[in-house]
């Protein structure tokens, strides 16, 4: 999907093309969900899938993408435990999630300021 990503959007207008790069954000956090609650041995790797969802939105989306995206995340990363899926896969999680839930956010705040410091290219 990345790579057609790459080579269809680029031809839309400005508008529609982050619009899609936006939904195509949501589209990765949904499928992670879902692969967590399938198999929520693998949360911490998701978690990470999901940091770089995060990232993505922050550098090249904007402030309110951005928002919606990390609280997205963080809603989504909290789900197992909400869930309470299988104990022994989610062992410490809350102690785990202590730490990964303030870092997300503070990631996404770095990278948007760090946005609106560059001058506008030409």
């Amino acid at each position: 999907i990345a790579v057609s990503l790459v080579t269809w959007v680029r031809r839309l207008p400005e508008r529609a093309c982050y619009r899609v790069l936006a939904g195509s954000v949501f589209l990765a956090i949904g499928t992670n969900v879902v692969l967590m609650l399938v198999a929520p041995a693998g949360v911490a790797a998701l978690s990470l899938h999901m940091l770089a969802a995060v990232m993505f939105a922050a550098y090249f989306l904007g402030g309110g993408v951005t928002l919606a995206v990390t609280v997205t995340v963080t809603l989504a990363t909290v789900l197992p435990l909400m869930l309470n899926v299988d104990a022994s896969t989610t062992e410490h999680m809350t102690s785990r999630l202590t730490v990964w839930i303030p870092v997300v956010w503070l990631v996404a705040l770095a990278i948007h300021l760090q946005n609106r410091e560059r001058p506008p290219t030409a």
